[in-house]
C-alpha cells in the first residue's frame, strides 16, 4: 500500500516493507508526522492517539514490555520508541496552549502516555526518572500544581542525587511559563540541590541557580518580564557577559562548591573589558531534557533544532 513518508528512520536506504499486520498503525503515524510538519500538532495529537490506542491494544494482547520487541515485528517506517517521544511532545506542545476546557482532556492523555512508558522502563532509571519528571510537570500545566509538587518531591526523594529533578521542581516557580511565580520557593529548592554534594555537577547546578537570582534582580529593578526574556534563550546567553554581576556571582557559587567537593576552583577569562566569563565546561543538554530557555518545550523541539 502506498502512503505519503513524512518522517523515517530510513536515510538514504530504501525502505524495508513494513510488517502486514501493522499498515494502519504507520498510516497513522505518519499521517500524525504530516500534520506536525505543518505546525499543527492539535490535528498530529488527535490522529496519535488513535494509533497509540492501537498500540497499548497490541501489547496488551501479547503480553509485551519493552518497545524494542516491538519494533522488530513492526518493522515500521518510524521507530516506535523515537515515535512515542515525538507523541509526547506534540501532547507537551498542545497542553501549553490548551484553554481551560481541555486542559483536563489532553493532559490526561500525556499521564496515559507517560504510564505506559514508565511501565515499559523499569530496568533503565534514567528513562523513570525523565518520565517521571515529565509526569510532574504535565500535573502543573494542567493547573494541578499540588499534584505535580507532591511527584516531584517523591522524585526527588527517589533520586535525591539527580539535580534534575531539583531543577525541573524549581523551574515551576519561576521560568518564563510558569504561571506560579515563587522565586524564594524556586531557591530553596535549587539551594537543596546545591548544598547536596552527592550531586557532582556544579556547573549546571551553579548556573540555574545564577539565571534565577539575576533574574529575580532585573525584574524588582526594572519590571523586568521573565517570558520575554527567556523566549530567545540564544539572546540570553549572548547578553549574559555584559549582565552585571553575572560572571562574578556564577563564578562565586561555582568556586564555593567546587571547594566544598575538594575540587581546584574553576578559571575566569577577560571578556573584552566585559564582566568575566567562566571557563566552565558546559554539560550537554541531552534532546529529551527541558530546554532551558523555559519555552516548556523540549530541547530537541526548541533551541535544540
Amino acid at each position: 500500500m502506498k502512503y505519503e513518508i513524512n518522517c523515517s528512520k530510513y536515510v538514504g536506504i530504501e525502505p524495508e516493507p513494513v510488517n502486514a499486520e501493522f499498515i494502519k498503525l504507520d498510516i497513522m503515524m505518519q499521517e500524525g508526522y504530516g500534520y506536525e510538519l505543518n505546525g499543527d500538532s492539535h490535528k498530529a495529537v488527535t490522529c496519535w492517539k488513535d494509533a497509540f490506542d492501537e498500540l497499548t491494544a497490541y501489547f496488551e494482547e501479547n503480553h509485551l514490555c519493552d518497545l524494542k520487541s516491538f519494533d522488530d515485528i513492526f518493522n515500521g517506517t518510524q521507530y516506535i520508541r523515537n515515535w512515542v517521544q515525538d507523541y509526547d511532545d506534540s501532547l507537551r506542545n498542545v497542553l501549553l496552549d490548551a484553554d481551560e476546557e481541555s486542559k483536563e482532556k489532553i493532559g490526561m492523555l500525556k499521564i496515559e502516555l507517560l504510564g505506559f512508558l514508565i511501565s515499559l522502563n523499569v530496568e533503565n532509571d534514567l528513562n523513570i526518572h525523565n518520565l517521571k519528571r515529565s509526569l510532574a510537570e504535565t500535573y502543573y500545566l494542567m493547573g494541578q500544581p499540588e499534584v505535580g509538587e507532591q511527584h516531584f518531591i517523591q522524585l526527588i526523594d527517589d533520586y535525591p542525587d539527580n539535580e534534575w529533578g531539583y531543577i525541573g521542581y524549581s523551574d515551576e516557580y519561576w521560568m518564563g511559563y510558569s504561571k506560579y511565580k515563587d522565586f524564594d520557593k524556586a531557591f530553596k529548592i535549587l539551594n537543596k540541590a546545591y548544598n547536596r554534594l552527592s550531586i557532582i555537577e556544579s556547573d549546571i547546578i551553579a548556573e540555574r541557580l545564577t539565571d534565577l537570582m539575576i533574574v529575580k534582580k532585573k525584574m524588582e529593578l526594572e519590571n523586568f518580564n521573565a517570558t520575554e526574556a527567556f523566549r530567545n534563550w540564544t539572546q540570553f546567553n549572548d547578553e549574559r557577559p555584559i549582565i552585571p554581576e553575572y560572571a562574578v556571582l556564577y563564578q562565586q557559587l561555582f568556586d564555593a562548591r567546587e571547594e566544598r567537593l575538594g575540587k581546584p576552583k574553576g578559571k575566569v577569562a577577560a571578556n573584552d573589558g566585559f564582566n568575566q566569563q567562566p571557563l566552565v565546561k558546559e554539560k550537554k543538554i541531552g534532546r529529551n531534557e527541558p530546554c532551558p530557555c523555559g519555552s516548556g518545550k523540549k530541547y530537541k523541539k526548541c533551541c535544540g533544532k
